[in-house]
């Protein structure tokens, strides 16, 4: 009895999650793949990360630095940008999207829950 009442609480659970929580978990997978794959989730993967994460539109490479730039004190430098774009879709976490103007973007990858 006891084995159904847990079961029913984690379903129950898991059905109530909110979308900080599904955030949270997928940033957590994230963390998990680049360390899978011997990378750190360093400050300016966690901002690149959030960028995408947070925006509900596609990003070329160009867009996504100037994003990530807007104030004078922000600096993630533009090769480091572009090396972990490439990364990030190389692992899965971004995928490349290619719209009607054959410009290349990046969107984060849609959960599979």
């Amino acid at each position: 009895m006891n084995v159904i009442k847990e079961f029913n609480e984690q379903r129950q659970s898991m059905y109530l999650q909110t979308k900080s929580k599904e955030k949270l978990w997928y940033k957590n997978q994230v963390k998990k793949i680049l360390n899978d794959n011997g990378y750190k989730f360093t400050d300016p993967r966690k901002e690149i990360y959030q960028l995408f994460n947070t925006s509900k539109s596609h990003y070329t490479i160009q867009e996504a630095i100037k994003a990530l730039n807007k104030k004078p004190t922000d600096h993630i430098g533009t090769a480091t940008i572009y090396r972990n774009i490439l990364i990030f879709n190389k692992l899965g976490i971004l995928d490349k999207v290619v719209l009607k103007d054959n410009v290349v973007r990046y969107e984060i990858k849609k959960q599979s829950c």
